[in-house]
């Protein structure tokens, strides 16, 4: 079965993490409803199932992927591309959703900072955990797998979330970005497509 949002709610509601931080149903629904926000052309139901269906297809155990549901579910529930605090203000949202008796339990510290953890400025931060370096690979990587047609439609959406600044704002800040994640890519990372991509934002 395809993953959607339905089986993302059923997943998430049938899991044991879930009850022991007694996270409700409501609360789930909630976080999934915020990637239907307007704004959102790349942050959105499609990028959250796309991660979801990486999950599910790994090869980690239940807990583990238990974990890496509610960080794909959180890490960008609160999305503003105005502001430079989506991550700390998700870890909060994760936070309220979260019982407070259970604030000092192990998987929630992994999950809170591994939220925080999705902060992909350069230099990059350390993953603070392997939950986060997982994810990241995720979430991230996929800059150095993707064709470089995938990541110009990724671009065009990117673009449209970005509408409040001038284009050549816009292209003088992606391509130091791009730039930046060519020069730091790990050694063996496919970076033909990140420069295609340069191109593609300084010409159109």
């Amino acid at each position: 079965m395809k993953m959607d949002s339905m089986k993302l709610l059923n997943i998430l509601a049938g899991s044991p993490l879930v009850n022991q931080l007694r996270i409700t149903i409501h609360s789930l629904q909630e976080a999934v409803n915020r990637y239907g926000e307007p704004h959102r052309f790349y942050h959105n139901y499609d990028h959250l199932l796309n991660l979801c269906s990486q999950i599910e297809s790994s090869k980690q155990d239940d807990l583990f992927k238990d974990e890496l549901y509610l960080v794909a579910l959180y890490h960008d529930v609160i999305y503003d591309p105005r502001s430079r605090q989506n991550e700390h203000r998700s870890a909060r949202f994760f936070q309220n959703a979260v019982d407070d008796s259970m604030y000092k339990n192990r998987c929630y510290t992994r999950i809170f900072n591994a939220i925080l953890n999705t902060t992909y400025s350069f230099p990059l931060n350390d993953p603070c955990n392997d939950l986060s370096s997982e994810f990241r690979v995720m979430d991230f990587g996929c800059l150095y797998l993707l064709s470089t047609q995938e990541l110009v439609e990724n671009e065009r959406l990117i673009m449209k979330e970005y509408q409040y600044v001038s284009y050549p704002e816009y292209v003088e800040a992606r391509c130091g970005f791009i730039e930046a994640a060519i020069k730091n890519a790990s050694c063996g990372y496919n970076i033909d497509g990140l420069r295609a991509l340069r191109q593609f934002v300084e010409c159109t």
